[in-house]
This record gives structure tokens, sequence and C-alpha cells, in this order.
């Protein structure tokens, strides 16, 4: 009888330290990875299970006793595991970095070539972009194209800003790894980093750059300012 006991008790405490961990339960491996199943996984943050998304194409796999979420995409706000790393949204439209276990945006990747996976690498295209969108610190000062080809947009303490409008013909345009903007038309106060003139859009005056602005230089009083589409030199007609 007492062997019988024995047996039992022995029986029911392997078959409870065998049950499958949950969201909540103690773990002792901070970033140790579970897979639930093949989309989910639980990961061990700050001594506790929490439920993670493995949205990436490889979903979770188990190799042997251990276990790897594909986190190569991600949803803003889920849970990720390292702080630091990199993921692609799930439309591919911006890259995403883990801070504080949780995905959020670092760029938003408007560009023809999107957001990349590429191994274990991640590429953001944010050679089109729009004014308030993030950018990275290591992005300062990187210049990029308005979506609509109006302004030339520069990283600026987080964000990108209009730095200049493109409001010639050719716009804000992407030429290989190089940003060109169409300054031969605009408004004065318009902010300008080139030397040289520009037409205003009503083609009353010849406008030029000084101090960072645009400012009136000539009035072409019954004449109108016009650029010639050939070499952009200006003239009033």
């Amino acid at each position: 009888m007492l062997r019988t006991l024995v047996l039992i008790a022995l029986t029911a405490s392997l078959s409870g330290c065998c049950k499958p961990p949950k969201a909540g339960d103690a773990c002792k491996t901070d970033n140790e990875e579970r897979c639930v199943d093949q989309t989910n996984a639980l990961v061990c943050h700050a001594k506790k299970y929490e439920p993670m998304k493995c949205e990436g194409p490889k979903g979770c796999i188990k190799q042997g006793t251990e276990s790897d979420c594909d986190e190569s995409v991600g949803s803003e706000g889920s849970r990720c595991n390292v702080d630091g790393k990199s993921s692609c949204s799930v439309d591919h439209k911006a890259m995403l970095v883990c801070t504080a276990n949780q995905w959020k945006v670092a760029s938003n990747c408007r560009g023809p070539e999107a957001c990349k996976i590429n191994g274990t690498t991640i590429t953001c295209d944010a050679s089109l972009s729009q004014a308030g969108d993030p950018c990275e610190a290591t992005n300062e000062g990187k210049s990029v194209c308005q979506i609509d080809g109006k302004a030339m947009l520069a990283c600026k303490g987080g964000s990108f800003q209009i730095a200049n409008p493109c409001l010639g013909a050719k716009g804000c345009r992407v030429d290989g790894t190089k940003i060109r903007c169409d300054m031969s038309i605009g408004n004065s106060g318009d902010a300008c980093s080139h030397t040289g003139h520009a037409c205003s859009t009503d083609g009353k005056f010849v406008l030029e750059c000084k101090g960072g602005k645009l400012v009136v230089d000539k009035d072409c009083k019954s004449k109108k300012c016009v650029v010639d589409p050939k070499d952009e030199t200006l003239s009033c007609k």
C-alpha cells in the first residue's frame, strides 16, 4: 500500500513539472523563447513569461529544447524580445525598432523599395517621406523628398521637416544616391539653401536666395518671370 502511494505521488509530481508554461508563469532566463504554436511564443521578461507574436515568414520553430521566434516582421505596439532589434511592419511600409520590449515605428519606408528583409538585415527605403515622419538619430541631417515631390525634407531632432520647397517643374526627385530639388520657382520668404535666383509663383518677381530665405530681387512689372526648361535660367519676358 505504501509503495502504491509513493508511485502515485511521484507520477503526479512528474506530470506537474512537464506542463508547458503559460503567460504570467515565472521563468529564470531573460529573453528565453518558448514556442506556443507556429505563430506565437512566450518570452521571458523580468522573470515572467509574456506572449509574443512570431510574424516573420518562419514563424516559431522548435529545435530540440530551443525555440526560435521569427521577429523579422512585427506590428506596432506588439511585444518584442531584444531592445534595439529592427523589423519590417506587416505591410512593409515602415521599419520598427524594439524599444522597452515593444515594437515602435523608427522610420516610414515610403520609397519604392519599401521595407525589405535581407537575411538578418532590415533595409528601409525612406527616400520619400512626409513632414513629421519619424527618423532615426543615425539619419540626422539626411535629406529626402516629400512624397508629393513639392519639397525636400531633412531629418532634424527625430523627425523629417521641410528644408526647402521644390516648386519648379522638376520638383524634388531622387537621382541615384542624390536628392535633387528644383527651386527655380518659389515664394518670398521660402527657405532656400542655394545661391541664385527663382521666379515667384505668380511670375511677378525675380527672387534671390539671401540668408537662407527667398527675397524679392527684381519686379518684372508688365513682364513675367519665366524659367527656361532647358537650362533653368530665368528672366522677365
